[in-house]
């Protein structure tokens, strides 16, 4: 089966969107809804996909499949803005997970593109 990786663009403290919902700045160079079934969805996703990668967008649908220990990898591309308010990257998730080592890091023009295995 190909990997399932939650990822999304996130500012320097932590945020997918500002209080008010908004991405503003993050997408200048690049939405997330309410999601039900998301194990289901990730499931025929992968079905679908076969071998390769399957996309899980960060905020409450990539936080529940972390939970649910659907999340193979955590990528991130961080964006020097700071929001102080918002929607969080990881949504409401209220446990603790571990992440390996970044195995992936790429500095570009004002984003800095990161990605992590979920440690099991």
């Amino acid at each position: 089966m190909g990997t399932v990786v939650m990822h999304n663009v996130v500012s320097v403290d932590g945020f997918i969107a500002d209080e008010k919902d908004d991405i503003g700045p993050l997408f200048e160079w690049y939405g997330n809804g309410e999601v039900e079934g998301v194990a289901e969805a990730i499931a025929k996703a992968q079905e679908l996909a076969g071998d390769r990668v399957v996309g899980v967008a960060a905020g409450d649908a990539g936080g529940q499949a972390l939970a649910l220990g659907l999340v193979d990898e955590v990528a991130m591309d961080v964006v020097p803005v700071v929001f102080g308010k918002g929607k969080r990257y990881f949504g409401s998730v209220d446990s603790q997970y571990l992440l390996e080592e970044p195995h992936v890091v790429i500095q570009s023009d004002r984003v800095l593109h990161l990605r992590y295995k979920v440690r099991r």
